[in-house]
């Protein structure tokens, strides 16, 4: 955990941020400054955000991006019938009954 959250959360909005801040340049310093004033309290409201929905689950960054990979693009539609609680497929040959493959 940093600052109270997973670390993979933390370390992609600290390389946003620092991106940001890096390659953001709109010529004017003082537009500079108010660009980048906004864009951390943008970073700082998120980041807050965050904190305060994963107080409770640690966990909730690291299963969100599981769904990501996996149910999101549905990969395993046809085999499991797309994402669900059950532990087991949705067709499966050892299943009595008609399985068509």
């Amino acid at each position: 955990m940093l600052f109270g959250l997973p670390h993979s959360l933390s370390a992609t909005l600290l390389g946003v941020s620092a991106l940001f801040l890096f390659f953001y340049d709109p010529g004017n310093w003082i537009r500079g400054l108010m660009g980048d004033a906004i864009f951390l309290g943008f970073i700082a409201m998120i980041w807050t955000t965050a904190k305060v929905m994963l107080r409770s689950d640690y966990h909730g960054w690291d299963n969100f991006l599981a769904y990501m990979r996996l149910d999101f693009r549905c990969l395993d539609t046809k085999e499991w019938g797309g994402a669900r609680l059950a532990s087991l497929p949705l067709r499966s040959p050892y299943r009595c009954g008609a399985y068509d493959a």
